[in-house]
């Protein structure tokens, strides 16, 4: 899921110095969810917890802390990975729309509404 966050984000950078830039959203993200790890660590059960790992960008750390400890149980664990695999899906193909319009299209910027318009045979 964050490969393909990264990789569309990097797709849109012209010159290297920009891709710091880019990639920062999801470099918070991740730094976020390993500082939220405590928050599982220290209260496994609480609704915070719980919520925090279904969300598909902190379930990696806050599920295998949730699994270390032994508070999840099986539908808990399916529906963190079938929510997980969702959220990656169209992150695929949005990094691919992304892709085909930063790179392919000779660097031209792509706006919102050409990323949305389903019009063009793809």
């Amino acid at each position: 899921m964050y490969a393909t966050l990264y990789a569309s984000l990097g797709s849109l950078a012209r010159r290297q110095d920009e891709v710091q830039g880019l990639v920062a959203l999801p470099q918070l993200l991740v730094t976020f969810s390993f500082y939220i790890i405590y928050l599982g660590v220290f209260a496994p059960e609480s609704t915070a917890t719980i919520i925090l790992s279904f969300v598909p960008f902190f379930s990696p750390t806050m599920m295998l802390a949730r699994l270390a400890l032994g508070t999840v149980t099986w539908w808990q664990i399916a529906i963190s990975a079938a929510l997980m695999l969702v959220v990656t899906y169209i992150l695929t193909l949005l990094s691919a729309r992304l892709y085909r319009y930063g790179i392919l299209m000779y660097g031209q910027r792509p706006s919102i509404r050409t990323l949305l318009s389903r019009s063009q045979k793809e």
